[in-house]
């Protein structure tokens, strides 16, 4: 009897297991190309870009309400936030400012790095409820690293509809939100490099 009791359980814990949801991985894309700026002609470092701590995870985050959050077990980033976030930033800052040389903050150069200028970024809020809206806010600083100068600085702050309650809605309203962040970003380096001629 209790060979058949074990046997039954065995089963139901086969049965409950092969049920389980299958775990996504999503990506952010770089912002849509645009008609680009040949007119910017500078030296950039793009970083540091800090995140903010409760968006460090790989689970993706649906903000049940202010004070409450939810990370999914299995709908994840393929790469956590800090690290996808810099890299499609300066993928679409390269599209839009062909001309400027750009390169990425490390905080261990091998050598130093001969960027006039340096773009420093903060996400503060990256996250939305599904089925809901998304939010972004960020604050952005400009710097002239010869001088010692912040050049320009200020913040972002938008929201974008999910079209469903999907979680591949969320992740297109993200990158959505992070394509207008680009196009404010590449608008502020134009008016520095304007401001500088």
């Amino acid at each position: 009897m209790r060979v058949l009791v074990s046997l039954f359980l065995l089963l139901q814990l086969v049965a409950c297991s092969s049920t389980s949801a299958p775990t996504r991985y999503y990506l952010l894309n770089p912002a849509p190309a645009e008609t680009p700026n040949l007119t910017v002609e500078l030296e950039l470092m793009v970083g540091p870009v800090q995140v903010a701590d409760h968006l460090q995870r790989r689970g993706i985050v649906d903000r049940r309400s202010d004070h409450q959050l939810h990370y999914s077990a299995t709908e994840l980033w393929a790469s956590a936030l800090p690290q996808q976030i810099p890299a499609v930033l300066r993928h679409s800052l390269h599209q839009q400012l062909p001309n400027a040389n750009l390169s990425s903050f490390s905080r261990s150069l091998p050598k130093p790095d001969s960027s006039s200028h340096q773009l420093m970024l903060e996400i503060l809020q990256f996250d939305g409820e599904r089925g809901a809206e998304i939010q972004l806010v960020a604050q952005w600083q400009i710097y002239h690293r010869p001088t010692h100068q912040v050049l320009a600085q200020g913040g972002f702050e938008q929201q974008t509809s999910t079209n469903d309650s999907s979680y591949q809605s969320l992740v297109e309203g993200h990158n959505r939100l992070l394509s207008e962040l680009t196009r404010q970003l590449v608008t502020e380096l134009v008016k520095v490099t304007e401001a500088q001629e």
